[in-house]
């Protein structure tokens, strides 16, 4: 479903016709630019799903008009390609769905194809598991946030509200969220390094009860605490990474030669970045069920101490672990380039405002990719921290 609205700009007086796609979530948040003078526009979509109804508020430098004006097409799903942005009469997201179930069609065997299971059970989701994540997310927090805390009591009233009649503990119910929203093609991510530690487990029981109770005592609580944050701060930006997440999850390359029709880039322009930091930091547990794997101490390096690692450089945390794919997956898709534009402020929309240039430091070459490449990477990061935390839950479970 589409909604169709004139707005205009509030600093030049210019019309523009939104053509709105109807997303899964509560509240749709979307930024472009005047089409005359270039400045931000900010609108925002509140849905009722009940009553199949909604209501659009002008946030920012922008008000009702009852003027046609350069169309502006907005989905919160998918990208457009560049011509279609301003289009009229462009439906992208039917294409992109059909694409979508297209692929999981071919990987299926030929014996096993059952379409009518596919659309009872496949199709949605494929395409909406994400419906609605982000008010479930802000109960998940809330929650978690009172366990780490130790409110325990306050915690579980939560949980018990939102898996009536189960006895689900908070590990339970944090692991399930992340699993369900990395998607049926990226949780592969998690069940091949799960099967790894496992076989390390096996190898070297004494070993591998060690490093668990080195990080119960010395990192869980720290390591909780950063993803709390790192994920409160995804979820405050899901309203961009949303246009892209069903490609990642999906395990779909991004669309050549499309771009992301909301440009909210001051909301997220520090995700990759911190996500980055929090990923590469918690690579000391690959590291060191690394060093079990390869009959050592989990402390215990080829080349170094462990408290020498903890002191690496971030973009090397990895190479301890280099050899085995299981892991070595899991950051596959991290740009270290990226990450130091992002914390050095090396990072700029260009063009059309739809790209971003972005170089390491002060001097170095610069980059450009599409804004929703940007996306893209910083939802492929997200899913690995996904991935990551599920891992570290398993992990320090009896």
């Amino acid at each position: 479903m589409i909604w169709r609205r004139n707005i205009k700009c509030s600093t030049c007086n210019t019309s523009h016709t939104l053509r709105i796609s109807l997303g899964n979530q509560s509240l749709q948040e979307h930024s472009f630019f005047c089409a005359q003078c270039k400045q931000r526009i900010k609108i925002a979509l509140h849905l009722d799903f009940e009553k199949i109804e909604g209501e659009l508020k002008y946030i920012e430098n922008c008000e009702e008009s009852n003027v046609e004006g350069s169309i502006v097409n907005l989905d919160p799903l998918y990208v457009f390609s560049e011509e279609e942005v301003n289009q009229d009469s462009v439906f992208t997201g039917m294409k992109q769905s059909y694409d979508i179930i297209s692929k999981r069609l071919r990987e299926i065997p030929h014996k096993d194809k059952d379409l009518h299971k596919l659309l009872l059970t496949e199709v949605p989701e494929l395409l909406t598991n994400r419906f609605g994540v982000v008010e479930t997310w802000n109960k998940v927090k809330k929650a978690w946030g009172l366990s780490i805390e130790g409110q325990n009591g306050l915690a579980q009233e939560i949980i018990d509200d939102l898996v009536p009649d189960k006895n689900v503990e908070i590990n339970d119910l944090v692991f399930r969220f992340f699993t369900k929203l990395m998607g049926r093609n990226k949780i592969s991510l998690f069940m091949n390094a799960g099967q790894k530690i496992a076989e390390t487990a096996r190898g070297n029981r004494s070993e591998f009860l060690k490093l668990r109770m080195y990080y119960r005592n010395n990192l869980m609580k720290e390591y909780l605490h950063d993803y709390l944050e790192i994920f409160s701060e995804f979820f405050l930006g899901y309203p961009e990474f949303g246009q892209t997440m069903v490609y990642v999850s999906n395990d779909m390359k991004y669309p050549e030669g499309h771009v992301a029709s909301s440009t909210g880039f001051e909301e997220v322009k520090m995700f990759y970045g911190n996500a980055y930091e929090v990923l590469t930091s918690h690579l000391l547990i690959f590291a060191c069920l690394n060093n079990i794997s390869l009959g050592r101490p989990f402390d215990t390096f080829e080349d170094m101490t462990l408290d020498k690692y903890r002191k690496t450089h971030k973009a090397h945390r990895a190479r301890p672990f280099d050899n085995c794919a299981e892991y070595k997956a899991i950051v596959s898709s991290l740009d270290s380039i990226l990450r130091n534009a992002s914390h050095h402020r090396s990072m700029r929309l260009t063009g059309s405002k739809r790209h971003v240039e972005y170089r390491s430091g002060g001097t170095g070459a610069w980059h450009r990719i599409s804004y929703g490449e940007y996306l893209y990477k910083c939802n492929s990061v997200a899913i690995s921290l996904m991935a990551l935390l599920a891992l570290e839950l398993l992990f320090t479970s009896d």
